[in-house]
Parts: C-alpha cells; sequence; structure tokens
C-alpha cells in the first residue's frame, strides 16, 4: 500500500504538474488497491468482501488525507535538491521492486 499512500497525495496536491503526470500518479496508485480488492473478492464470500473493501477504502482515505498536507507543495517555493530528488525516486522503484518479489515470488 506504500506506493497508494505516497502517489495519491501527490497527485491530489500537486495542481502545478501536468493533467497525464497527475493522472499516472493517480492510476499507479490504484494499482494496490486493486490487487487488495481482488484478493479480498478470493478469499471472502462477496458480502464480507465488500464489507472490508468499504472498511479498506475507510481508513486508507484517512491516510491519504493526513499524508497530502506532508505531501503539498511548500508554499515558499522550497524544493529538495534535485539529488535527494533523484535518489528519493530511485528508492521508490527499488522498493516496489523488491515488494513484488516478495508478495509474487521471482517464479511467478
Amino acid at each position: 500500500m506504500f506506493p497508494a499512500i505516497v502517489l495519491a497525495p501527490l497527485a491530489i496536491t500537486h495542481t502545478d504538474w501536468s493533467g497525464r503526470m497527475r493522472l499516472l500518479a493517480g492510476a499507479v496508485a490504484l494499482i494496490p488497491v486493486a490487487a487488495t480488492s481482488l484478493i479480498l473478492l478470493d478469499d471472502l464470500s462477496l458480502m464480507r468482501a465488500g464489507a472490508g473493501f468499504l472498511w479498506f477504502l475507510a481508513v486508507y482515505a484517512g491516510i491519504i488525507w493526513a499524508a497530502r498536507f506532508t505531501l503539498a507543495p511548500q508554499l515558499d517555493g522550497w524544493r529538495a535538491p534535485k539529488i535527494a530528488r533523484i535518489g528519493g525516486a530511485g528508492t521508490l522503484a527499488l522498493v516496489a521492486i523488491l515488494e513484488t518479489l516478495f508478495l509474487v515470488g521471482p517464479r511467478a
């Protein structure tokens, strides 16, 4: 759920980004949500999966709402140094790859 918690507030708050970039960030943020809903449907009855999914959305909507204050653009125009932005993006990509390998496995 880490990509959803980071990318959804970025897509919501960074109105200075292009529409395509915000749409891409939002779409990538929805991937874990879709995967979780499929897992719920696979393991539970339809009614329990629906209730679980609604509870899941309520909890993560609150987390994303709180995170948007942290991830919003700074009012004074401050930006992180370029090396920090590149390193952060690289670390995020590495975490996503490792998370996929740990959850799915290398032979899937």
